[in-house]
């Protein structure tokens, strides 16, 4: 040990901790990933917590049971992080070990310098923690629920959702042919709008809804809430694409069929959804 630590050591019993720099003057770790991961040393940390953020003077045990464990995460430290300035706080925090074992046990451990070097050696080494305490109010916290996993995308439902996806292109392919073929309203002003194409759009709008239930046939169940959020959207859009796809404008009462633009509009929103529907699918492939 230094002689200028045995010196503090001898001489303040926490009143000063001359060896140690400020309460208010940590080091700030620069932006390049040298703040240390805490959650590598949580099981050390939060034990130092319990002792360091309760109230009252420092009994025997919890003196020497707190410099002990300060001890030991200031060891592991100076083992397993060699990045500055994680070597200098491992010292300084194997300092506040060595203090905190010549504390005045009659004395109130938030009336010294103990929770101050602590935050601040905290601060300065690692990385924010939402499950760090800055008071005793912070030890009654229960604690962390596990992180919930992402649930998994069953292969059988993606594979459903890939194969919807490629029956509504198809139907979008020979649907735009079929219009096509039906043509726009055609008006004679002798005779007024053909009766046979309002009869053959009549027809084809007849039978469309069967063949896009037979598109849809095989997408699976929304996987819901607690279902994975990837395949839920893409589920989404899927779906989406169904129903765009069956409202394809048809004949009314006023005009035989609806007009290019009409329905090329809604076979260009069909195929939005198909593109978006298979992106959230390439996600799930990351």
């Amino acid at each position: 040990m230094a002689l200028r630590d045995v010196v503090c050591l001898a001489t303040i019993a926490f009143a000063g901790a001359c060896s140690l720099p400020p309460a208010g003057t940590p080091h700030k770790l620069a932006e390049d990933g040298s703040a240390v991961d805490p959650e590598r040393y949580r099981r050390q940390i939060e034990p130092i917590e319990r002792l360091v953020f309760t109230d009252g003077p420092l009994d025997d045990a919890d003196r020497a049971a707190l410099a002990r464990r300060m001890a030991t995460l200031a060891d592991l430290l100076r083992e397993k992080e060699t990045r500055a300035p994680a070597p200098e706080l491992a010292r300084e925090l194997g300092i506040l070990a060595k203090l905190v074992s010549v504390t005045d046990p009659a004395k109130p451990r938030q009336d010294t310098p103990l929770r101050e070097q602590w935050q601040r050696i905290r601060a300065s080494l690692f990385a924010d923690a939402s499950w760090f305490a800055f008071s005793p109010a912070d030890l009654a916290r229960g604690p962390e629920p596990p992180p919930v996993r992402p649930a998994t995308a069953p292969p059988a439902d993606v594979a459903a959702i890939r194969t919807v996806l490629a029956r509504v292109e198809a139907q979008v392919q020979v649907a735009r042919s079929e219009v096509e073929s039906l043509g726009e309203p055609r008006f004679d002003a002798a005779t007024g709008f053909d009766p046979a194409q309002r009869e053959a759009w009549s027809a084809w709008a007849a039978r469309w809804p069967a063949r896009v239930d037979g598109a849809g046939g095989d997408l699976p169940a929304d996987p819901g809430p607690a279902g994975n959020t990837i395949l839920r959207a893409a589920w989404r859009k899927t779906a989406l694409a169904l129903q765009d796809l069956r409202e394809v404008p048809r004949p009314s009462n006023d005009w035989p069929g609806p007009r290019r633009a009409q329905w090329e509009g809604r076979f260009l929103d069909v195929e939005k959804d198909v593109e978006h529907a298979r992106a959230e699918l390439k996600r799930l492939e990351r």
